[in-house]
């Protein structure tokens, strides 16, 4: 028997399920935005304090939709996979749309109250996959691996290239290029 191995799903299209069950992969590595449960959002000033508490898990679970992550996770546990559950991505393509149009980057959101918002997302998946029957998703499927964000050490290039905003020349200015925030 080979031995196990992932595939990351960023660049796969088609039926995966039935391309990795062929492939022999057992571990898939799915990418959750802060968009997929958010299309768009505006500023509140949400702090890292307040995203940290039970309330504000509670709050954010019980009014957003977590559908398409929950069919995700449960679509590849129920093939007998284990997820690899990707979160906080600053990408442009996994974070909301602000009121103006811009994406909720760091610097048009505020450095402060971006990461608040991330951390808030990011727990609220790793609760509904955690499989301890308190705010899981319907089936409590489990998911014992999270990735937080994708090579900040080259945020700033992707954001020169326009994957993150702001970009271009921009970006060099950015909180993609400070590495007090990136760290």
């Amino acid at each position: 028997m080979a031995p196990p191995f992932m595939v990351g799903l960023s660049q796969i299209r088609g039926p995966i399920v039935r391309l990795a069950q062929e492939t022999g992969t057992h571990w898939i590595r799915q990418t959750v935005g802060w968009d997929a449960i958010e299309r768009t959002t505006e500023p509140n000033g949400l702090t890292l304090t307040q995203a940290m508490s039970r309330e504000a898990l509670e709050t954010y679970i019980a009014t957003h939709d977590f559908t398409g992550a929950d069919n995700d996770v449960t679509r590849f546990t129920s093939a007998g996979m284990e997820v690899v559950l990707a979160v906080g991505s600053g990408w442009n393509q996994a974070i909301p749309t602000l009121p103006d149009g811009r994406p909720a980057a760091p610097d048009f959101l505020g450095r402060e109250e971006y990461i608040a918002r991330q951390v808030l997302v990011a727990r609220a998946l790793v609760e509904r996959f955690d499989a301890d029957g308190d705010l899981d998703a319907a089936g409590s499927p489990r998911v014992d691996f999270v990735q937080i964000e994708n090579e900040l050490n080259e945020a700033v290039i992707t954001a020169v290239g326009g994957a993150r905003a702001p970009s271009g020349t921009d970006a060099v200015e950015s909180a993609w290029a400070s590495r007090a925030f990136v760290d």
